[in-house]
């Protein structure tokens, strides 16, 4: 019985060596990359990185495929309300209507 084929899309345009070195950068701090406003890598920063550095073009869709491939995933910070202090509690006798 012959195997089912799958596309497999085209090949990574970085090879092993390039792959490590942008994983070292990817590491470092968007700081030292010129980044000071948001502390978060972008498929759109990410792929500025990775022009800088090798001199390759990527889509944002293909930055989010090399991001899988090499095992990141894209992390949204969790937003959670700033409520100063809760409001008080009515006593127990004006909810009963007492």
């Amino acid at each position: 019985m012959a195997r089912a084929r799958w596309p497999q899309g085209n090949p990574c345009r970085l090879n092993t060596g390039q792959i490590e070195l942008l994983k070292t950068e990817l590491n470092r701090s968007l700081a030292a990359h010129g980044w000071d406003e948001d502390q978060r890598w972008t498929p759109a920063r990410i792929a500025t990185l990775i022009n800088e550095l090798f001199a390759v073009d990527y889509t944002l869709r293909g930055v989010s495929y090399l991001m899988h491939r090499i095992g990141w995933s894209p992390q949204v910070p969790l937003h959670r309300a700033a409520y100063g202090e809760p409001p008080p509690r009515p006593a127990l006798g004006a909810m009963r209507g007492m």
